[in-house]
């Protein structure tokens, strides 16, 4: 029987197998979301690239074998596997992506969102959660899509690119909803609390409470319509557009 993957609670912690960091490592670098994207797993990072080799891997093989899976991104690797995987990631990339090619696809998309889940704060920085709920309430489709594009030019260039690159990538996946049953609803509702999430109430200047009943929905929605839009903006990877990096991926 599969099992659903579920997003854990807000304020609930997502437990996973320990696995050793590599000597004289530690285990989490104490880095802000920017810099995470610029060196996510240690071992990953590439000079002047805007989207993690970690998500780019992925991503590339969920595409080469895993569009027709059904439940993909829904259903759950296994979560010692997950964590081996993600531990070859902080280590060295050319071992990560040996294991890569050989991981069940669903730890493959399990290293994505837990990588998401891990950055010490969202992919969409949270001082953007109000603006973007408030676009929610534009009535006409044809202005809300163009609104909510246009908050994503406030987000640093790391974050807004790997966020346009996940974006892309999954509407590339539910175009094949046919056989992996996964429709944009189902992936925002997967990846939304991951990539979006409310500012903490009283930190902060300005801060205003959230209505917990309703983060979720906004969460959901707001990456929902950022699927629905296909007017999006290409993601670059690299700082450079011409350097050779965009080719290093899975590649290697």
């Amino acid at each position: 029987m599969e099992e659903a993957d579920s997003q854990p609670r807000p304020g609930e912690a997502r437990h996973f197998p320990k696995v050793p960091p590599p000597p004289g490592r530690p285990a989490h670098a104490d880095l802000s979301t920017a810099a995470r994207l610029r060196r996510p797993y240690r071992g990953c990072s590439s000079e002047g690239g805007l989207v993690p080799h970690v998500v780019r891997c992925c991503v590339e093989e969920v595409e080469r074998r895993g569009m027709d899976e059904v439940g993909i991104y829904r259903v759950s690797g296994g979560a010692l596997d997950i964590s081996t995987l993600k531990a070859a990631f902080d280590s060295n990339l050319r071992e990560a992506v040996t294991r890569l090619r050989s991981a069940e696809v669903n730890v493959v998309c399990g290293v994505l969102k837990l990588y998401f889940r891990e950055l010490p704060e969202p992919l969409v920085p949270t001082e953007l959660f109000h603006r973007l709920a408030q676009m929610l309430d534009i009535q006409e489709v044809q202005s809300r899509l163009p609104a909510l594009v246009s908050v994503l030019q406030s987000c640093p260039e790391p974050n807004r690119h790997t966020f346009l690159y996940l974006l892309h990538h999954l509407q590339r996946v539910s175009e094949k909803q046919d056989s992996n049953k996964m429709s944009l609803m189902n992936l925002a509702t997967v990846f939304g609390p991951s990539l979006l999430r409310p500012p903490v109430a009283g930190l902060g200047p300005g801060s205003v409470p959230v209505d917990i009943s309703q983060e979720v929905v906004v969460q959901v929605q707001v990456v929902f319509w950022f699927l629905q839009c296909r007017d999006l903006p290409e993601a670059r990877t690299s700082l450079q557009p011409d350097s050779d990096q965009d080719d290093e991926s899975t590649h290697l």
